[in-house]
């Protein structure tokens, strides 16, 4: 077995992400396990300039590129979960190596994010239900000021399933659990079980949803349960960060094989850098527009690793204060072409 040949093998299987460089700073190869971790394929990379990497892998290795390069540099930070250990090694022939690593810290460290965020949606039910039980309180409390606070009760309730959830979702996908049991189902049938979980937050920023199908939208193959997930992340997303009494757009059309479902807002839109990172776990967008921002930000992963198990894509189109659309694709029913 040449030298070469062994390389191959190696990086083949390798469970660490492997990019290669020239030393004109363009990639010469990817492994496997980069192309997952970057969401870009060895076809889409090689024979590009570093800059073609994912935000923040550009970022980082133009600051390295940069600098003089002598030493190997490691450097761990908090883009996404698990968390990233980026190395770069220099060689004296002017190539670079990169190295993805990803690694889950200690339980502790991740407890404490979801303690974080589950801390805010649990004070106020204990709040609201110890407004309701003072005996100092009950007597001046009318039906429906006792409506309103049982009312936020619920939605904190709902904020913190929706956070249990997202973690039993990601345990799945990065154990490789993620389950999707395909059938035929219908755009519609998933549309109607989101609307059904997203309506009343919908109603409670008094936004309005404008179904638009086109008339020859087939039946698709896919997990309904599954893609309403999606949908729902979607749709909380564009209300989250789009202004009370503006109107969300739900469009669906076939397209090459594929049914595309496409969710438009009128809200705060998306900066370019916001455009590379998105999909990442753990990542929301603040602006100075958007006075709260709930969740764990791990929303829109998961949607990708749902759409992306069914065969499909997902992607993001938008500009600062322009609003945003995020798009996505699945499989047409066999029998429907």
């Amino acid at each position: 077995m040449s030298d070469s040949q062994l390389l191959n093998l190696l990086l083949h299987n390798m469970q660490d992400g492997v990019v290669l460089f020239d030393h004109d700073a363009m990639i010469t190869r990817v492994n496997p396990a980069a192309e997952k971790l970057l969401g870009l394929s060895a076809a889409q990379l090689v024979g590009q300039p570093a800059a073609a990497l994912p935000y923040p892998y550009n970022r980082r290795f133009a600051a390295w590129w940069n600098s003089e390069r002598l030493t190997t540099t490691t450097e761990e930070y908090f883009e996404g979960f698990p968390w990233t250990r980026l190395t770069l090694i220099p060689y004296e022939t002017g190539a670079t190596m990169m190295v993805i690593q990803m690694s889950l810290r200690s339980l502790s460290e991740v407890m404490a994010i979801i303690s974080s965020e589950i801390r805010a949606p649990l004070s106020r039910v204990q709040g609201y239900a110890d407004l309701l039980r003072s005996e100092q309180f009950r007597p001046t409390v009318t039906d429906e000021q006792q409506m309103q606070f049982l009312g936020a009760i619920r939605s904190s309730a709902g904020t913190i399933q929706d956070l249990l959830e997202s973690m039993r979702n990601l345990t799945a996908i990065y154990s490789e659990r993620l389950t999707i049991h395909a059938s035929v189902t219908s755009v519609e049938k998933v549309v109607e079980a989101a609307i059904t979980q997203i309506g009343d937050t919908l109603t409670e920023k008094q936004q309005s949803l404008t179904l638009n199908f086109s008339e020859d939208v087939p039946a698709i193959s896919g997990d309904s349960y599954r893609l309403s997930q999606v949908l729902v992340a979607l749709l909380k997303n564009a209300s989250m960060y789009s202004p009370s009494e503006t109107t969300i757009t739900l469009n669906a059309q076939r397209l090459d094989g594929f049914v595309q479902v496409a969710v438009r807002d009128q809200g705060i839109g998306l900066t370019q850098e916001d455009l590379q990172r998105v999909f990442r776990v753990f990542v929301r967008v603040y602006r100075s527009q958007v006075q709260e921002v709930f969740g764990l930000g791990a929303g829109l992963y998961i949607a990708r690793h749902i759409i992306e198990a069914h065969g499909g894509k997902i992607w993001a189109e938008g500009a600062p204060d322009q609003g945003a659309t995020f798009y996505f694709t699945v499989p047409i029913a066999e029998g429907q072409e």
